[in-house]
């Protein structure tokens, strides 16, 4: 048994707006509507995913099976990766190209893995492809490979990288059960230091002897008014 991680659309590909139209010369046509539509799948797609792949990779440590990630080994940014390996390039049947299908080069890598994963032990591994094309020519990759254990899954992205975490604040709940708590770690507090300044002959914390003394003695030197029945 071997579980696949799916692959990540080429990042030119919008699965809604589909493939950018090219020219007459092979040159991509800019249109705003799609280039939104792109750059928002391609931005929002890894945030999307990673939860239900996440599942994936528990089933894995579950059942003890490999796991293969093709959204590690697909890169998004080389259309020969994907469909006819060109945008804008049809092929013998007259299919054009897409984004969301793999090419010819990157079956072979899906193979390559699949063949790997089965050819080793039964175990909860995480296997990809470092696919690399040195000098510009004929496509070469080497199998990676990391455990797949609770931390690979705490900080896993679908295609790549790290997902940041989210820091929460506390609940309501919480910081109800924590308001008497604090409220009385501050009298507590209080006490103490106005004890201490007591012994060294001050006065109690929040307290003013000089103040209220000063005011207590205008009080008593003003005149006393007369008191009348309503």
């Amino acid at each position: 048994l071997v579980l696949v991680i799916p692959y990540r659309p080429h990042q030119d590909f919008s699965i809604v707006m589909g493939a950018p139209d090219m020219d007459a010369e092979g040159v991509k046509v800019e249109d705003a509507l799609g280039g939104v539509g792109r750059s928002f799948e391609t931005r929002f797609l890894p945030e999307m995913v990673t939860p239900m792949v996440r599942e994936i990779l528990a089933v894995g440590r579950e059942v003890g099976c490999p796991v293969i990630d093709l959204s590690r080994t697909l890169k998004i940014d080389e259309e020969s990766h994907y469909g006819t390996g060109r945008i804008g390039e049809a092929n013998e049947l007259g299919a054009p190209w897409s984004g969301a299908e793999p090419s010819d080069i990157s079956t072979k890598f899906i193979a390559r893995l699949i063949e790997h994963a089965l050819s080793n032990e039964q175990e909860a591994m995480l296997y990809w492809g470092d696919a690399k094309q040195p000098g510009g020519k004929n496509w070469q990759m080497t199998v990676r490979q990391d455990n797949n254990d609770y931390i690979l899954a705490e900080d896993y992205k679908f295609g790549g990288g790290i997902m940041k975490k989210v820091v929460k604040g506390p609940t309501e709940e919480e910081v109800a059960e924590a308001n008497p708590y604090w409220f009385g770690i501050g009298i507590l507090a209080t006490l103490l230091l106005s004890a201490q300044s007591l012994m060294n002959g001050g006065d109690v914390v929040g307290f003013e002897r000089d103040g209220f003394e000063a005011v207590l003695q205008q009080q008593v030197a003003e005149p006393a008014q007369p008191w009348s029945k309503g």
